[in-house]
């Protein structure tokens, strides 16, 4: 059975204007016990969602062939657009074997946690799914690969309607991936918020903090489940020691329940998803008395 040992992501080179390309190189290495590479190939997947949903990615290279003997592969991607600063693509490999197909774990070009940095982000999945945490949806916002929508003026660069119900005022078709669940903290410790710095607070607006996944951006949007609340990021710190995420901290700004967001992005969470996640935070509920 074939394995993966690391899925390297490296930056090689920013790019610059006017193409604007990156170069991304794409390194795995397979262990050592593994046989059969003559009859292997391999492809190489790339998304700007972690969680490569159906129709969410696109293949960039489907014929890699695998070599005796030898263990390590590279790719270089030449494609994707770095100039916004927020975007951030992931990568897999999907090995095709006569034993079947074999895919590896999403990565991008942050570091992997170190194991202390892994307790850290174990401990604060904890607190959040039994102590603190409320059931929550990411709608994290497409920044590229998406066209754009018909109400966008392409001389002033900008959408001409905030109610538009397909683009939801991004200007781009299919503006979010698929929801993301996670738990949320919206009633953080004065202290963490004043480390993020945000500054005054707005009478709409409300601090909360998760840990390191899913990553998130100003302009993504965080589904309060319980309360059917939409927020979105108005500013979002990260604490990365030594370049890993280990916890957000965000500014949120309550979207009015007027908004074009409510006729659309709920609808999106499967009911089956939905009544699950509640479910299991209820019966967590009696486990926090522990």
């Amino acid at each position: 059975m074939l394995a993966y040992r690391r899925l390297d992501i490296i930056i090689a080179g920013a790019g610059s204007t006017p193409a604007d390309n990156s170069r991304v190189l794409v390194c795995w290495e397979l262990v050592t016990q593994h046989s059969q590479l003559d009859q292997t190939s391999f492809a190489v997947e790339r998304s700007l969602s972690p969680q490569f949903s159906e129709d969410e990615y696109e293949v960039l290279e489907t014929a890699i062939a695998g070599e005796p003997g030898v263990m390590v592969y590279e790719y270089v991607d030449i494609t994707p657009s770095l100039v916004n600063f927020w975007r951030r693509y992931y990568y897999r490999i999907r090995a095709s074997t006569p034993e079947g197909e074999f895919v590896s774990e999403a990565k991008t070009w942050e570091t992997s946690p170190r194991p202390h940095e892994l307790e850290i982000i174990q401990r604060h999945d904890f607190i959040l799914q039994y102590l603190q945490g409320v059931p929550s949806f990411a709608f994290v916002e497409r920044t590229a690969d998406a066209r754009h929508c018909i109400c966008f003026d392409k001389t002033a660069g900008r959408p001409t309607r905030s109610d538009c119900t397909l683009c939801l005022g991004t200007g781009r078709q299919r503006p979010y991936f698929e929801p993301i669940p996670l738990f949320v903290d919206y009633n953080p410790d004065q202290e963490l918020v004043n480390i993020s710095n945000f500054g005054e607070r707005q009478p709409k607006d409300k601090d909360c903090w998760f840990s390191a996944y899913p990553q998130m951006k100003p302009g993504d949007l965080i589904y309060e489940v319980l309360k059917g609340t939409i927020w979105r990021i108005a500013n979002v710190n990260t604490i990365q020691p030594m370049g890993t995420t280990i916890q957000h901290v965000c500014r949120l700004t309550a979207i009015g329940r007027d908004e074009v967001e409510y006729s659309r992005l709920p609808q999106r969470i499967p009911d089956a998803m939905l009544q699950q996640i509640v479910q299991e935070w209820e019966r967590t509920k009696e486990e926090r008395m522990f």
